[in-house]
């Protein structure tokens, strides 16, 4: 069990615990399989599984997690706390440099604009704004050791359930939600095209959606339960914001 290693809009620090206290009985015998991981809440706080697939279409968040898998934890965190919280300009001109040759000098790179980003967006403002707070991690191989048996993909979801569905596979899906334009990279994607991989697999799945009329009209044969919890909207300043999460689940 380890935090993740950045946030991200829409992440589920909050509700893991919750989430995972639902998932089927011996998922750690399964194969389980993250068709949208993004940062990994759930996925770093669970137990590990007998066979593990994370995915994500945003190939920068899956760069990250690549890089934690492959790079040497203290050596990250060393050339991480070198660094200093950036101003907005400090920001732009780390973002629009031209990346550096070497991959290793390109992760930490894309890690201190994703860490350091409001809102994990690495496109858009820096969230130190100047105060010149030096920044910490301490990784000391943790990610390394957590991810060394783990596949990490970069495929659609689609994809990824088609080949890895089973009657032994547990999917836990976190897709973009209702009116998520502009939160992230690929923000779009209809719920009914989530059903309509999801209504015939397998394996046995657990989906987070917000309280969606669709989705409860999609699922209705499927078990929808609902739990409380708060997000941080960056359409309010980062004010929190109360919501009732819906959560479908086949078992």
């Amino acid at each position: 069990m380890v935090a993740p290693p950045f946030g991200r809009f829409g992440g589920k620090t909050r509700l893991k615990k919750r989430l995972v206290d639902m998932f089927p009985k011996g998922y750690e015998d399964m194969t389980y399989v993250e068709p949208f991981v993004g940062a990994g809440s759930v996925f770093y706080y669970k137990n590990p599984s007998k066979k593990e697939v994370i995915n994500d279409l945003n190939s920068y968040v899956i760069r990250m997690h690549r890089g934690l898998k492959k790079y040497d934890g203290d050596k990250i965190s060393k050339d991480f706390n070198a660094s200093k919280g950036m101003s907005q300009e400090e920001y732009n001109k780390l973002r629009d440099m031209k990346p550096p040759q070497d991959p290793y000098k390109n992760f930490i790179r894309e890690l201190l604009l994703l860490k350091t980003g409001f809102f994990a967006k690495t496109e858009g403002q820096s969230y130190d704004a100047g105060k010149g707070d030096r920044l910490y991690m301490n990784l000391d191989g943790k990610y390394t050791e957590r991810l060394k048996d783990t596949t990490i993909l970069n495929e659609d979801f689609k994809k990824v359930i088609n080949k890895y569905d089973s009657p032994t596979t547990f999917f836990y899906l976190d897709p973009p939600y209702e009116e998520s334009e502009g939160l992230y990279k690929d923000d779009v994607l209809p719920i009914k095209d989530v059903y309509d991989i999801l209504k015939n697999i397998k394996g046995k799945f657990m989906l987070s959606y917000n309280n969606s009329k669709e989705a409860k009209k999609l699922f209705e044969r499927f078990h929808i339960r609902y739990l409380n919890t708060t997000y941080t909207d960056p359409f309010r300043g980062g004010s929190n914001r109360k919501v009732k999460e819906m959560i479908i689940t086949n078992y």
